[in-house]
């Protein structure tokens, strides 16, 4: 019951938003608008959210039934924590492979984001608003806006990692950060 699912439809063309215009939950809210990005179209959703946590799902990516529920409960019993990431699997094609997960304490994300790493995959987190609002997504950082934020909010917050694998990440071949590895690898860099 208390949750609000924010869509934002970034100027798509396959119609997609079509196939749910007749779903009828109050608790949906859709804002449309003409193709930014997914750094603007997170920046959009962040700034219509009401709630004091707010979790990725990237479109085409699977959030398993208890991932709100296990990370939320993390949160909560740490007030401290900024966010939590969980474990996910490989989606690829009607496959589901190579889990991925195992927990990490707040001392080990704190290493990982002084080396440059992430510490979690970016759409498997759910972040107290509290201590993020201040942050946004870079919008000239398109395909490492994830990446970046990260970095930002675990240089002056605490992060974890549940060891549980609740999320499922889809690659496609001709997925924006599969079509270009190069342009991808210099952001990073950047």
């Amino acid at each position: 019951q208390n949750l609000e699912l924010i869509l934002i439809d970034d100027g798509s063309t396959d119609g997609c938003v079509s196939r749910i215009a007749d779903i009828a939950d109050p608790r949906l809210r859709r804002f449309l608008q003409d193709n930014a990005g997914k750094p603007a179209a997170m920046n959009r959703a962040l700034a219509a959210a009401r709630g004091e946590f707010y979790a990725l799902n990237d479109a085409d990516d699977v959030s398993r039934p208890r991932r709100l529920e296990r990370q939320l409960a993390c949160l909560i019993e740490n007030p401290s924590l900024a966010g939590v990431f969980c474990g996910y699997t490989v989606l690829i094609g009607g496959r589901e492979l190579a889990p991925l997960f195992g927990a990490k304490s707040e001392m080990d994300c704190a290493e990982d984001i002084a080396a440059g790493r992430m510490p979690g995959h970016d759409p498997t987190a759910l972040y107290r608003v509290a201590r993020v609002k201040e942050f946004a997504y870079a919008e000239d950082m398109p395909i490492v806006e994830g990446f970046d934020y990260i970095l930002r909010v675990g240089e002056k917050y605490p992060l974890r990692v549940l060891g549980e694998c609740l999320y499922g990440y889809r690659i496609h071949p001709d997925s924006v950060t599969k079509k270009d590895p190069s342009r991808r690898n210099r952001l990073v860099q950047e």
